[in-house]
């Protein structure tokens, strides 16, 4: 059975009335006749990193090298102890160490950080990457959308969130034009298959954040965990 391809593809979507998107990323050179590029088999480009097995939790000191590329996995406001109220004392301590975590990650070399795009979590990362861009140079963002209609059944707020960050970012990677049911694991993988280092952001309740960490671990790549209580 032929494994469905992931798309790097040049996006031209009018997002809102507010925001007109035109972002584009160049993995591959080659594209079809569609406009597609096929990159499934490209590979990360620096050594793959072993689990430090002492150092998995989140340290001061990153102990290794040649990271370039950072992706991040958290939970979704349903199964974080504050919900949607981030004007909660506990949400503000997550995104500081979010911020902490994403700083730490720049000094040990890290330039590009890849963003899942979904509720919560992930738009607290992708806010941290934002204002450390503002105040460094060299720095991109990449959203890893699952499907286009990854927003679809959000409410006005999440969504114009949603779409100011998306304007924000520096690339764009579509992984299926359409909603499937393993769209978001592949969009998990495909973060986690560009990068040497995955913050991780955690309750420890199952779903897809922990297969996203027990992935990168097993392929060897580094976890940096934020533990999150309630």
């Amino acid at each position: 059975m032929k494994k469905s391809p992931v798309f790097k593809i040049f996006i031209h979507v009018a997002v809102s009335s507010k925001y007109q998107l035109s972002k584009s990323i160049a993995l591959g050179e080659v594209f079809d006749k569609g406009g597609f590029c096929d990159f499934t088999n490209l590979t990360r480009g620096a050594t793959i990193l072993q689990n430090n097995r002492k150092g998995c939790g989140y340290t001061d000191e990153l102990e290794f090298e040649n990271i370039f590329s950072c992706s991040f996995t958290g939970n979704r406001p349903e199964k974080l102890p504050w919900g949607t109220n981030e004007r909660d004392e506990r949400c503000g301590e997550l995104k500081e160490r979010i911020d902490n975590a994403v700083r730490r990650v720049y000094r040990a070399g890290a330039r590009r950080f890849i963003c899942g795009m979904a509720k919560g979590c992930d738009m607290y990362f992708a806010e941290a990457v934002i204002a450390l861009r503002d105040e460094y140079h060299g720095i991109t963002l990449e959203a890893a959308i699952p499907c286009l209609t990854q927003s679809g059944g959000w409410n006005d707020r999440d969504r114009e969130r949603y779409e100011y960050i998306l304007h924000q970012c520096d690339d764009v990677t579509l992984i299926s034009r359409d909603y499937t049911p393993g769209c978001m694991q592949r969009r998990n993988k495909y973060m986690v298959d560009s990068s040497q280092v995955l913050i991780a952001a955690r309750t420890g309740t199952p779903g897809g954040t922990e297969q996203t960490i027990r992935y990168a671990r097993r392929v060897g790549v580094r976890v940096i965990e934020l533990m999150i209580d309630e």
